[in-house]
């Protein structure tokens, strides 16, 4: 799966696909650690947005 409108290299394709799974997998928590919080914030609005039955992002 990938982001649509987005596109991603190496690491950050890794990344989407991992917590792409992680999500669809239902884990009731995900604690990510970053230095830049809007980037990290764009792409899990991205993922939520992209799942059928579409999902709340609660930050």
């Amino acid at each position: 799966m990938s982001a649509p409108g987005l596109s991603f290299t190496g690491n950050h394709q890794d990344i989407f696909t991992l917590l792409d799974l992680v999500i669809r997998a239902r884990y009731p928590l995900l604690y990510l650690v970053t230095s830049e919080e809007a980037p990290a914030e764009e792409l899990l609005q991205i993922l939520a947005d992209s799942l059928k039955p579409k999902r709340k992002l609660l930050i």
